[in-house]
């Protein structure tokens, strides 16, 4: 899978935030392994990625592009389940994640960040 240049939404989640996407990024760079994961001695190490020949962990480098024009929650999302986001994985799952997005998703999702909401 060709993973240079597509575009990304990033997000601002940790277990005190509400899970937000707050900009847009494109990858720029791909790494077949990730040293961590094949190091025995570092915390992250994965006994399963250990065979650099057929690696199971990916490192990507990401570009800036731009901001969203204002933070956008997953609940926000949410209440599209049924119609224009229907069929977006991180809908129906409920968290955000690395998960792929259609491009009328993604222009969907351009469309809410000039949406008046109340906070």
């Amino acid at each position: 899978m060709q993973v240079i240049g597509i575009r990304i939404f990033l997000t601002q989640a940790s277990w005190r935030s509400v899970k937000k996407l707050i900009r847009t990024v494109s990858a720029h760079s791909v790494y077949l392994t990730v040293d961590t994961a094949n190091d025995p001695s570092h915390p992250y190490y994965d006994e399963k990625s250990a065979n650099k020949d057929e690696p199971t962990w990916f490192m990507v480098d990401v570009k800036f592009v731009r901001k969203l024009k204002r933070l956008i929650p997953l609940k926000e999302l949410q209440q599209y389940k049924e119609s224009d986001l229907k069929d977006m994985v991180v809908v129906g799952k409920g968290r955000l994640s690395v998960q792929p997005v259609r491009k009328s998703e993604w222009d969907f999702i351009h469309t809410l960040e000039s949406k008046d909401v109340e906070e």
